[in-house]
This record gives structure tokens, sequence and C-alpha cells, in this order.
């Protein structure tokens, strides 16, 4: 009876107690939304764990992960490709960093490419060295609040030559 609890989208975790001789109490944790995902016209609503939670929700305030194809989701299952779990690691990596990430993408050549709600662009490049490149950026933008300059484009995929874009006053 357990299983079949769990198997419901927003359930984390179900335990069944039976009191005999007639009652049945049931414990379950509920997931909490982490962020939306987008494939192509299909949208869902995932947990931290990327648990499709349920497709096509309302407006949330929740981080966007833009994947590529186009294939519907399936409520209760799993995202487990490469590209979801590159965009949930990313995601936390900025966040740690105190960086409020609004869409995670990848671009055409397959590079990560970040929006802040603050409008601030991020290329991050290959997934590789994210972290590096995540510290590159707090460094830069730490020196540009430092002289009261707010970034457009922050594009470290060459972190040795890394560029920025301000953004216009007024």
């Amino acid at each position: 009876m357990a299983a079949n609890v769990a198997a419901i989208p927003f359930v984390g975790k179900a335990a069944v107690k039976r009191y005999p001789p007639a009652t049945i109490a049931i414990r379950i944790t509920e997931r909490v939304p982490f962020a939306m995902v987008r494939r192509g016209e299909n949208q869902a609503l995932v947990d931290d764990t990327l648990r499709v939670l349920e497709d096509a929700p309302d407006a949330r305030a929740l981080p966007v992960f833009v994947l590529p194809g186009g294939t519907a989701f399936v409520p209760g299952s799993f995202l487990e490709s490469n590209d979801a779990l590159t965009l949930r690691n990313v995601y936390t990596m900025l966040a740690s960093a105190a960086f409020t990430p609004a869409m995670l993408t990848f671009d055409r050549y397959g590079q990560v490419e970040v929006t802040t709600a603050s409008g601030v662009r991020m290329l991050l490049g290959e997934p590789a060295n994210l972290d590096d490149k995540v510290r590159l950026c707090s460094a830069i933008v730490a020196q540009l609040a430092a002289h009261g300059r707010k970034p457009a484009t922050i594009d470290v995929r060459a972190p040795s030559t890394p560029v920025v874009t301000y953004a216009t006053r007024g």
C-alpha cells in the first residue's frame, strides 16, 4: 500500500501502519516544487530530484530549465538526461554563490547559458569546470559592484579571457 501511495507524483515518502482491528494510518511527505522544465511546447513542474510532479502548471516564481527535444513529460517519472542533471547542478552552484538564476538553457552548441532574475546573462560554456566559472562570475560581479557598475552579460566560456558587457545606465 505504501508503494502505491508513493507512486503519486507529489508524494515523496509514504509509510502505512495498521492498528488492528480496523484502523490504518498513512504518513506522507510531500515533494516541494523546485523548477519548471520546458522541452519544446511541453512544460512541467519538477522537484529537486527532477521528478515530474505535473504537466503544464500555472505560472510560478521558479527557475525555468529549457531542455532540447520536444517529447512530453510523464508525471511521476524522473528526468535522467545529462542535460537536465547539468542544469540542476548549474542552478545549485549559482544559488550557493548568491546568484538567482531565472532561466537555464543550452545554446545551439550545447553550451550552458543562464539568465539571472536581475537580467544578467551568463555564458558559462561547456559544463566542465563550472565551479571555477561560477567563482569567476562572482568575482567579476563583486568587482563591478564596488565600482557601481552592473553587467549585462558575463561571458566566461574562455575563463582566461572573460568578456563583460555593461548594462546601460538610465
